[in-house]
């Protein structure tokens, strides 16, 4: 089962010090193919990254989108229109997450690394397993 990531569970990824890093890095065991990220979550990604880990760390997140771990999924004029609804059910929803859930429905992709409280509560609303899952 492959996964998309918001840019919270990215960042989570990324970040050791970070407290969601374990659970982000569990969650992502056995899961098939690349995490998948528009390109939204990607930028949002590199300049946390850059600010709180270092200069090398946005050319890590690079270096994963040209080797294949990460993979960067184009958006359609129509997840654009889906994103207002969204925007307008979820307080508090970032339009890179609303993004996220729309492309994840769009492509079938069952899951969505977040750690946003936010996120994790409408991609549950919508049907996605949000990652890691609580237990």
């Amino acid at each position: 089962m492959p996964a998309m990531a918001s840019t919270g569970g990215l960042y989570a990824l990324l970040d050791r010090s970070d407290a969601g890093h374990e659970r982000a890095v569990s969650a992502l065991e056995g899961l098939d193919g690349p995490l998948v990220l528009v390109a939204p979550v990607l930028t949002e990604g590199m300049r946390l990254a850059g600010r709180f880990l270092g200069l090398e760390a946005p050319d890590r997140l690079l270096e994963s989108c040209l080797n294949g771990e990460l993979l960067l999924q184009p958006l359609q004029t129509r997840d654009l229109s889906a994103v207002r609804g969204l925007l307008g059910e979820t307080e508090g929803l970032a339009v890179s997450a609303a993004l996220t859930l729309v492309v994840a429905e769009r492509l079938g992709v069952p899951a969505v690394l977040c750690l946003e409280p936010e996120v994790r509560l409408a991609a549950r609303r919508r049907g996605l397993r949000a990652l890691p899952e609580e237990g």
